[in-house]
């Protein structure tokens, strides 16, 4: 399996764009998505709603972006078929359900490989800066 792709900025800050720049040539920075998840869709359960929450408790703040919505609605919807009692879960839902959160790094081994951006700390001083 590949290694995977270190990010542009990643690459510029290491100085390899500069000692290889015929490598780095077609890559561009991909633009950001708007932070935070939001709250739930307004067409979900009451159920799934609690699960969207409990999911998105459970994570650093920054962790999941408006881009990861869907994939969020699918985890709710397969945790709580899996919740209920009346419903029978197959073993393909599970599987589902388990490939969607390790892709939202909810799992052990994908959360480590997470790297979340800390956001710089608010300064006293930063208000005389506008000035």
């Amino acid at each position: 399996m590949p290694a995977r792709r270190k990010s542009l900025a990643t690459l510029q800050l290491s100085g390899s764009t500069k000692a290889h720049p015929g490598r780095y040539k077609d890559r561009t920075n991909l633009e950001p998505c708007p932070s935070g998840i939001g709250l739930p869709p307004s067409h979900v359960s009451l159920a799934r709603k609690r699960i969207w929450a409990e999911i998105v408790q459970s994570l650093p703040e920054g962790h999941l972006q408006s881009a990861d919505r869907a994939l969020l609605e699918v985890v709710t919807f397969l945790m709580s078929r899996m919740r209920n009692r009346r419903v029978s879960v197959t073993k393909g839902e599970i599987t589902l359900l388990i490939n969607a959160l390790s892709k939202l790094g909810l799992t052990p081994t994908d959360r480590q490989r997470v790297v979340i951006p800390v956001k710089p700390k608010a300064n006293v001083y930063s208000a005389w800066d506008d000035l």
